[in-house]
Order: structure tokens, then C-alpha cells, then sequence
């Protein structure tokens, strides 16, 4: 390794992270995205794929895609709703949520605005357990048929995102 000890290593690694933005105006490049991007599922791409032949048919066999489930992306900013009105009635668990997510999520937001970091749709990833609680915490609220409906679609969108394809 070119570095003598770790603490080099790390000043490296902080120097060459302040490099990793973008100018105002340039849209992002590749598999790039922005945090707002993240709750439209803009910017989806491939992760791996691979097409299989058999004659003139053409099967996907398997597909990682980048993207996020869309009734799931659709229910977040209402259960985050749902979520502070609970906070404010003394409901632990919802701040609990909010602060999750705040930390997570606003840390990434921030910084993106401040600097215009490059990001990533994974780095979502960190906030996705305090989005799944707070649909949860949302979801049990609702009429019992409305919340099977919901389970419904997000089993189906669960199914046709899985990566490995049944024919």
C-alpha cells in the first residue's frame, strides 16, 4: 500500500471524498441519481443481467435491478405524515421513526445540497427500516381491507422485481 499508516489512509480518503460532486446543472451521470430522484424511482438501472437464448426466443433469466418498490415509494411521505402527527401525541415509537429517518436520510439530503455530492439510490438503503416502520405503524391504522390491499400490491411489486425469473 502507498500508505505509511492508517491515519494517511484515512486523510486520503476524506481528501478524495470532498473531490466526488457535481457543478450546478450537470444532470447526473451513469448510475448517479440525486436524493430527491430517489422518491420518484428515477434513475433506476441495472445492476446485472442476463438474457438467455433458446432459438429465436430471448428470456431475461435474472435481473438486479436498481430501484425501489413504487407502492412502497408512494406510502412513505404519507406514513412520515402519519409518523409526526403520532410524535406529536407522545407516540415513542413514531419518533423514534422521524429521528431514524432524519439522521439517515437528512444527513445525505444535506450534504447533497450543500456540496452537491454524487450519490447513489443505495444510499437510501440506510433509511428504508424507518420507512418500513413508519407504512407499518400507517398501514394498521387503516381499514382492514385498505391494509390488504396494500399487502396485496406489495407483494405483487416484491414478485415482479425479485431478480431471478421463473418462466
Amino acid at each position: 500500500t502507498e500508505f505509511r499508516d492508517p491515519y494517511l489512509h484515512v486523510q486520503h480518503i476524506f481528501k478524495y471524498a470532498a473531490t466526488l460532486t457535481r457543478p450546478i446543472g450537470v444532470t447526473p451521470q451513469g448510475a448517479e441519481s440525486t436524493p430527491l430522484m430517489w422518491w420518484l424511482n428515477k434513475k433506476a438501472f441495472d445492476y446485472f443481467s442476463l438474457d438467455v437464448s433458446i432459438g429465436d426466443i430471448k428470456l431475461q433469466e435474472i435481473a438486479f435491478r436498481g430501484e425501489m418498490n413504487a407502492y412502497f415509494l408512494a406510502l412513505a411521505p404519507l406514513a412520515l405524515l402519519h409518523s409526526v402527527r403520532e410524535a406529536r401525541k407522545g407516540n415513542r415509537l413514531a419518533l423514534l421513526i422521524l429521528c431514524l429517518f432524519v439522521s439517515n436520510y437528512g444527513a445525505i439530503l444535506l450534504t447533497w445540497l450543500k456540496t452537491r455530492r454524487i450519490c447513489y439510490i443505495y444510499y437510501m438503503l440506510p433509511s428504508m427500516g424507518a420507512l418500513a416502520c413508519a407504512v407499518g405503524q400507517a398501514v394498521w391504522t387503516l381499514p382492514r381491507w385498505v391494509s390488504a390491499a396494500l399487502v396485496l400490491l406489495t407483494l405483487y411489486s416484491f414478485a415482479s422485481l425479485f431478480p431471478f425469473r421463473v418462466h
